[in-house]
């Protein structure tokens, strides 16, 4: 992370990321014939078995760490039925990215 925290450009490549993410997860609901509720539950069952099994390299549990964070926070929104997928996809990258901007690491 750059000393000043992450910037607008670097939260987007994140924010594309993760939009990706979903995507190719939306399109594999439709071919196993699933709600994307049911999806996202079965990936973040996924992604804990296999952080529970300890067999993947530190590097790749953070990015699994914020892929189910992610989906976490997608399923939560998507669980309380007010908005569409798509709306609500973007109201979650939103304020996903934007935290993550927020992050600054203390002077010493």
């Amino acid at each position: 992370m750059p000393p000043s925290g992450y910037n607008q450009q670097q939260t987007n490549y994140l924010r594309n990321f993760l939009s990706s993410c979903f995507d190719s997860l939306c399109e594999e609901v439709k071919t196993n014939n699933e709600d994307t509720l049911a999806g996202l539950k079965r990936e973040i069952r996924s992604i804990n078995r296999i952080l529970d099994k300890d067999l993947v390299a530190e590097y790749e549990r953070s990015v699994l760490n914020l892929t189910r964070k992610f989906y976490e926070l997608m399923l939560s929104e998507l669980s309380k039925g007010n908005l569409e997928t798509k709306k609500v996809k973007s109201y979650v990258l939103d304020a996903f990215v934007e935290n993550i901007r927020l992050i600054h690491v203390p002077s010493v």
